[in-house]
């Protein structure tokens, strides 16, 4: 998130093999040997260009599919930056572009479901999750 509450959000490249030119959070998978924090470093710095430090992350969540078809677990993590959309370093080989949406907004786009903002698949269940955790700390985070 940035100070002013709103989420980044990644478009992955068009090229990509899963869920070309989708909407996402910035993210990857944890490899072996690998902390959480580790994984969640490398991913944002390779996919956006970020450095994360292990006390910069607010809070990691975890999330559990309920499809019985696609069963994963996934953790959601939060921190904040001052960067602007443009002082990102994209990797073009992921990430088309990036850009910085309110939560509401985020839900609109969700309800939608017009293809210019499809996301990657989100059930609905893990949306709402993620949605109302984002809300919490932008609260948290405004009341301090």
């Amino acid at each position: 998130m940035n100070y002013d509450d709103q989420v980044l959000l990644q478009q992955r490249a068009l090229e990509t093999k899963k869920n070309p030119g989708k909407w996402s959070k910035t993210g990857g998978h944890v490899d072996a040997g690998e902390t959480i924090k580790e994984a969640i470093k490398i991913e944002v710095y390779e996919e956006i260009g970020l450095k994360v430090n292990d006390n910069e992350i607010i809070n990691i969540e975890i999330f559990k599919s309920s499809n019985s078809n696609e069963r994963y677990f996934a953790y959601g993590y939060i921190f904040y930056t001052n960067l602007s959309e443009e002082q990102f370093v994209l990797q073009k080989e992921e990430v088309k572009q990036v850009k910085y949406y309110s939560i509401e907004q985020i839900e609109e786009m969700k309800k939608s479901n017009n293809n210019e903002c499809a996301f990657c698949k989100w059930d609905n269940e893990s949306f709402n999750k993620q949605i109302n955790l984002l809300k919490k700390y932008r609260d948290l985070i405004k009341n301090n």
